[in-house]
């Protein structure tokens, strides 16, 4: 007699520590506090920059089946509008700072 068994993938924070970047930096919030693990140091843009963005180097061909994008904790600041576009790792590569 075989029993079912589902297995259940823990999530993975793939980001953590590769290469980010922004447009630019606020206060010393650099583009690499979006990828520290931490929730109480984010990376922060100049207010006055448009359009601000902010990137990540997964470094490889990785499959995702999820992006989770975390606010700053103090509330002060929002997300909104937010756009998440994914890029084919030779182009961003190639391109880091463009579109």
């Amino acid at each position: 007699m075989y029993s079912q068994v589902d297995y259940v993938l823990e999530p993975v924070n793939i980001a953590l520590g590769k290469p980010a970047y922004q447009s630019t930096t606020h206060n010393l919030l650099t583009a690499e506090k979006g990828v520290d693990g931490s929730f109480t140091t984010p990376a922060h843009s100049v207010a006055t920059d448009e359009p601000k963005w902010w990137k990540v180097d997964l470094q490889e061909i990785t499959p995702v089946a999820r992006i989770i994008v975390w606010n700053t904790q103090s509330g002060k600041y929002n997300l909104q509008p937010i756009r998440v576009h994914v890029f084919f790792f030779k182009y961003f590569k190639s391109n880091p700072e463009s579109w």
